[in-house]
């Protein structure tokens, strides 16, 4: 919407006097004070209604379990939240807000996306309370802006108080001091920070039961936005009150009574990525090492004459594939002399891909002959082979019953550049070429969209590959939605002055609910050792097809990459079936990666988006054990500030990867992303494609194996 309703919600933002009538709290914050002085035990914090931790309205000083993902939904006087939260260390949290105002200044209804960064800079202990330090509705709007700083003391694991200082928002209420300078007028300014008047805030939470809290506060926030542009509700009293009931450890209601005029209510869920939510052993156990005889038993058993027999290697080839496909494991080939083999393999079944080298390693175990001492195991994706995995046979008889054997094993392994295969490699019957397809169900979901807080849709996927030969392989995928909101109304086409590569995206949903996602016929290719490359041509997503090339640096031992593509594409009809619009571009970026070692990921792209614009993104993402992958991202272009469909001067979200066997607790590799961003800004607009390099290599890289090595023996 126009930018000319753009109001803020700190009144040294608005022409409104701050308001700094008397109000008789001194108690109640005395009280919360205190209770910061008094030994405590730990209690587990909640969530107030911005999604982030705190108590009712206002924030505290405690952190989340680390890896906590939460999503809350709240309603109070015609403004829905809804906020995802996720505890990306234990002492750092992000929150990305929703919130829909209904009867904007307009009379229409608005909606917001807002950002969060929470820093908890010290953590409780007998003397010291808990303090966090909070960013409130960063590269937004600013219509949520503030910042605190807030302290938590627990003092029994029932009852525990907090007290703190607010900027912006929330130091709009009884405001007792101007801080360190005046904040700006207009918009939000990263030097505004800290900065305007500054008003405290307090609260108490008591436990008297196991599920129920109730909670009491004295809000800083004279929500001047709602009560004096929005008439929304009248602001009677500081003071608000809720309890909150937790009907397991997933979720939480609450019901609160708030400015002495307003009720509210919120749903909270809230999980661990670490935690399975059911077993995930309910796969096939693994195999046994087959030990072999000891060499002073049967020296001969150690001969090499084997290779003399005709067919011998053919035959190990066929024992050997069948013992992988029980593990849904593929064995395109092995390269066989008397005591090396090399065994290049493709992982279908496991998320780690150190899983999928132990079962391999098990099966060789099976069908070696006792000469062969040396496993040299290469997991092979799309036609790339970044790693070979070497492996003292007689390490691994000897470590699979000694504890910790995978630590022992790990000790014991090479990480080396795996090479092309061998003109000897003999390919197992059918490997090249070899057609597959699937049919599945879909589950998607447009969260956070300009107009509608959460749009879903659920059908059937078909997805075919056509494996043409090591690295040359054509796939497509065809959606049919069958039920859910997603293409629902009458969408028209957004005025904008940048290209429409994004704004229009509804335009393609509405056509039809089946739609040919992707078509395109790809070579993987490695021009020389640590360098891969890719080039794609076809329909390479819903919305655009043409040629998409890309190169990456990646040694073998290194926790860092380097990349970069160059695309040419045109714009697909909004029917998503073959044909093209008149708009037509190049993009390309180059890229900068590196993996810590505690499972981060880290991101830079720079370059040409697709309407034309030059910027840049930077991106973070959490891999945990589990198979779980959170991220979040943020972009800014010289086209940002002068994008109508998007809010604020950056383009943001939080990406969701979950993987199927977490919630089934079977093996595989399928996974679920759900992405809470925009998917109609123009502005940052990259090209959507599956192929992209970094995390085929990655996934099969040392660092990667090393990090997952504890399911070598699951």
């Amino acid at each position: 919407m126009s930018r000319q309703y753009k109001v803020s919600a700190c009144v040294d933002r608005i022409s409104i006097p701050c308001i700094k009538r008397p109000v008789s709290a001194g108690a109640f914050v005395g009280v919360a004070i205190a209770a910061l002085t008094i030994t405590t035990a730990l209690a587990d914090p909640s969530y107030n209604l911005d999604g982030m931790a705190g108590m009712i309205h206002m924030p505290s000083g405690e952190a989340m379990e680390d890896a906590e993902l939460a999503v809350t939904a709240s309603y109070f006087a015609g403004i829905s939240r809804f906020n995802q939260t996720f505890q990306l260390h234990d002492r750092v949290s992000a929150t990305l807000r929703y919130s829909r105002y209904n009867h904007w200044l307009d009379g229409t209804d608005y909606f917001d996306r807002s950002f969060d960064l929470r820093f908890n800079v010290l953590k409780e202990s007998q003397f010291v309370p808990a303090v966090t330090i909070g960013l409130t509705d960063l590269a937004g709007t600013g219509y949520y802006s503030n910042e605190f700083i807030a302290a938590t003391k627990n003092f029994t694991p029932e009852f525990r108080a907090t007290a703190g200082i607010g900027w912006g928002r929330l130091g709009s209420y009884n405001s007792f001091s101007d801080g360190f300078d005046s904040r700006s007028s207009n918009g939000v300014d990263e030097r505004d920070l800290f900065r305007g008047s500054m008003a405290g805030f307090a609260g108490i939470e008591w436990r008297p039961i196991d599920k129920l809290t109730l909670k009491a506060e004295y809000s800083s926030d004279a929500h001047i936005l709602e009560t004096e542009n929005l008439d929304a509700f009248e602001h009677k009293s500081p003071f608000n009150f809720g309890a909150e009931y937790a009907f397991n450890e997933y979720v939480t209601l609450g019901a609160y009574s708030l400015y002495g005029s307003e009720l509210a209510a919120q749903l909270t869920f809230r999980f661990n990525p670490k935690k399975p939510i059911i077993s995930t052993g309910l796969g096939s156990a693994p195999r046994a090492v087959k030990p072999r005889p000891p060499y002073a038993a049967d020296p001969e058993q150690y001969s090499t004459v084997w290779l003399e027999q005709a067919g011998v290697k053919e035959l190990l080839v066929e024992n050997t594939a069948k013992f992988m496909e029980t593990d849904r494991i593929v064995l395109e080939g092995l390269d066989i002399d008397g005591t090396v083999v090399e065994a290049r393999i493709r992982n279908r079944s496991f998320m780690s891909s150190a899983q999928a080298v132990g079962r391999s390693a098990r099966a060789l175990s099976q069908t070696m002959p006792p000469s062969v001492k040396t496993f040299r195991i290469i997991p092979v994706a799309n036609g790339l082979a970044p790693t070979a995995v070497v492996i003292d046979r007689s390490d691994l008889e000897d470590f699979v019953s000694r504890p910790p054997g995978q630590d022992q094993m790990l000790q014991s392994v090479a990480f080396e550049e795996a090479g092309p295969p061998s003109d000897d490699i003999i390919y197992f019957e059918g490997t090249y070429p070899k057609f597959t397809w699937g049919l599945a169900p879909y589950v998607r979901f447009d969260i956070f969209q300009p107009n509608e807080p959460v749009e879903w849709g659920i059908g059937g996927r078909l997805t075919s590959k056509y494996e043409i030969s090591r690295g040359w392989e054509v796939s497509g995928g065809i959606n049919a939605q069958v039920v859910g909101s997603i293409g629902d109304g009458d969408p028209q086409p957004v005025a904008t002055d940048l290209p429409p590569v994004r704004s229009n995206a509804k335009l393609y949903d509405a056509f039809s609910p089946v739609s040919l996602t992707n078509l395109t016929m790809d070579y993987y290719f490695e021009p020389q050792n640590d360098v891969y490359g890719r080039i794609s041509v076809g329909y390479l997503e819903p919305m655009f097809g043409g040629i998409a090339s890309e190169l990456l640096w990646k040694p073998v031992d290194t926790p860092y990459a380097f990349g970069a593509e160059l695309n040419y594409v045109k714009q697909r009809d909004y029917d998503s079936y073959l044909g093209f619009q008149d708009y037509e571009t190049f993009t390309g970026h180059v890229s900068a990666y590196y993996q810590a070692s505690n499972g981060f990921d880290f991101r830079v792209d720079a370059g040409r988006y697709l309407a034309g614009d030059y910027g840049a993104t930077f991106a973070i993402n959490r891999e945990f054990a589990s198979g779980w992958r959170i991220g979040a991202f943020i972009s800014r272009t010289n086209e940002s500030e002068n994008d109508p469909t998007g809010d604020g001067t950056y383009n943001k979200g939080i990406v969701l990867e979950v993987p199927y066997h977490w919630i089934t607790g079977k093996p595989t590799r399928s996974t679920q992303t759900v992405a809470l961003q925009s998917t109609s800004r123009n502005s940052a607009a990259r090209l959507r494609v599956d192929q992209r390099l970094y995390d085929k290599v990655r996934d099969n890289h040392a660092e990667n194996l090393e990090e997952t090595w504890g399911r070598f023996w699951r």
